[in-house]
């Protein structure tokens, strides 16, 4: 069930003359993420900590409590794809906080589409890098992101996944800008 909430209208946008807070949020929200992973590969407790608190009490607030379920449900689907792959070695915890963030903000089911352009932006990516720079696998034992990060040849190695889920968030928004219920789309 998605839910009507309050939007942020922004002057002299063309035919578009209302954008939801909760897609103002996120998106500058994935552009620092972006930008930090990409320059540090890291993202901070700073931006996903209070990122996940506010996209909770957002929804707790505007919508009487309607809108919590779905938050709760956007964060925590969001953030248990990403733990796996956090288990494993191959992805860092901000990446795992930054989905549970953006997961409490757009909520349930718009975190699925997300999610899914988010992972088929990091294959490609990933793709691009093997091609590129041949495999570079880390067979040590050693969790595969520590021992990445540290590396001269980081760039070559590593996917900045928050700049993928910058990638995920757009595609998401621009495939809801496209049908009819743009508005509604994100709670």
């Amino acid at each position: 069930m998605l839910i009507f909430v309050p939007a942020v209208a922004l002057p002299e946008v063309g035919w578009v003359d209302m954008v939801p807070v909760t897609l103002v949020v996120v998106l500058i929200a994935v552009i620092i993420a972006a930008v930090t992973d990409v320059r540090w590969f890291t993202i901070h407790n700073a931006l996903t900590l209070p990122l996940l608190a506010s996209g909770l009490v957002y929804h707790a607030v505007v919508s009487n409590g309607l809108g919590l379920a779905s938050s709760i449900g956007g964060a925590l689907f969001g953030a248990s794809i990403f733990a796996v792959f956090y288990l494993i070695g191959g992805m860092g915890a901000g990446d795992v906080k930054m989905m549970a963030g953006i997961g409490a903000w757009v909520g349930w089911p718009l975190i699925l589409s997300v999610l899914v352009a988010t992972t088929l932006a990091g294959a490609v990516y990933g793709l691009v890098l093997i091609a590129a720079f041949g495999r570079s696998g880390n067979r040590s034992g050693e969790r595969v992101i520590e021992a990445a990060v540290r590396r001269d040849d980081r760039r070559r190695r590593l996917v900045p996944y928050g700049a993928m889920m910058m990638v995920g968030v757009v595609v998401t928004t621009a495939r809801l800008w496209t049908s009819d219920g743009f508005l509604n789309a994100y709670p």
